[in-house]
């Protein structure tokens, strides 16, 4: 181990090596590293220390009698779990980079390819960017049908499906998680499951078929619950919150929108965290309580700028939108419909950017 004044002194004692001695040294690096950090029962457990394990992997390949090909799957894999990793920290750029690395690898696996690109192509769906995101889950789609991937094929559908929302598609949205769904109870997949029968709660709360979504979202939390996925437990929460707001129970709601909020602080999961905060606004709103409404958005807007979430900053900019509509702050309303407008525009939800543009147009005529 060595420690350098300078960074360029460091660069420059590295350079001087001889790059057989240098790939001999980073292969021993890679080693050392893959013993302390590296579970062969659990893939996850090599997520943190992915990206710094990721130029010895590369590096270690120039080396003499290792296996090349072995240690360039170790290297696409650590870029797979490098790409998840800053996802999960909401380092976008980073994501989408390491990602498109395994993504476009012709020697990557199948599986690893898809599963990059739907991990794009769920990053793009947060950013608001949907032709972008249908792009990535297309070319998932195309890969696993050419592997002969039953279950990827059926993983890539379900994700293509939740491109569709928001737009004038409602029926063949609800088709294709229907066909998704019987896939799915026939496969040992309880994730996925789970993940499908919430997205088609959602898309029947849309067409207010009440009864027949809150069987699905049941369901779904039933699964995740037995799975211990508290994050995905927290938005399904939220979602059958949604749910009662549209039929009116608003003490039913506020119980359910207040568990999802601690399930989502006691696992750490941002995401549901701001996407429950502002659902809880916009029931605020409805109960007329203002002062409430503009606390719950502070928070909810700072997460959603915090962690990049530009798809749901769109909703609660119409919720403040509404409540200064109210307030008689007509000018701040206008703007705050004109900039949800835009990023629902681009995220593809068509009818709420319809909405958003009208309630815009009103207020200025």
């Amino acid at each position: 181990m060595y420690l350098f004044r300078h960074a360029l002194v460091r660069d420059a004692a590295y350079e001087l090596q001889p790059p057989g001695e240098r790939a001999t040294l980073h292969h021993h690096a890679l080693d050392l590293l893959r013993a302390m950090y590296a579970d062969p029962n659990n893939p996850l457990a090599v997520q943190p220390w992915a990206e710094d394990m990721l130029p010895h992997a590369r590096a270690a390949q120039d080396a003499e009698g290792v296996d090349r090909a072995k240690l360039r799957q170790e290297e696409l894999e650590l870029a797979y779990r490098a790409g998840c990793h800053a996802f999960e920290r909401f380092e976008n750029d980073r994501a989408l980079e390491l990602l498109r690395q395994v993504e476009e690898a012709p020697d990557a696996s199948p599986r690893a390819r898809v599963g990059a690109g739907l991990r794009r192509g769920g990053i793009y769906h947060w950013l608001a960017q949907r032709n972008k995101a249908t792009a990535c889950r297309e070319t998932a789609l195309e890969l696993a049908q050419q592997a002969g991937d039953r279950q990827l094929e059926t993983i890539a559908l379900a994700h293509l499906a939740s491109d569709l929302h928001g737009g004038d598609r409602a029926d063949e949205v609800e088709g294709l998680y229907r066909r998704v769904l019987e896939i799915e109870r026939g496969q040992n997949f309880p994730t996925q499951l789970a993940a499908t029968l919430g997205n088609l709660g959602g898309e029947l709360t849309r067409q207010g078929r009440f009864e027949e979504a809150e069987q699905h979202y049941c369901e779904a939390l039933e699964i995740l619950k037995d799975l211990g996925l508290a994050d995905h437990e927290s938005i399904t929460t939220c979602n059958l919150g949604s749910l009662r707001v549209e039929q009116g129970r608003f003490d039913e709601a506020g119980e359910l929108f207040d568990n999802a909020l601690r399930i989502a602080r006691d696992c750490g999961a941002r995401r549901s965290e701001g996407t429950t905060l502002g659902r809880m606004a916009d029931l605020a709103l409805q109960c007329g309580n203002e002062k409430r409404v503009e606390e719950l958005l502070e928070q909810a807007l700072a997460i959603h700028a915090e962690i990049h979430n530009r798809l749901n900053s769109a909703f609660d900019l119409v919720t403040r939108a509404k409540l200064r509509e109210r307030q008689g702050r007509t000018r701040e309303a206008i703007q705050d419909y004109k900039t949800a407008a835009a990023i629902q525009h681009e995220a593809g939800w068509l009818n709420d950017a319809r909405a958003a543009e009208a309630a815009a147009r009103a207020l200025q005529n």
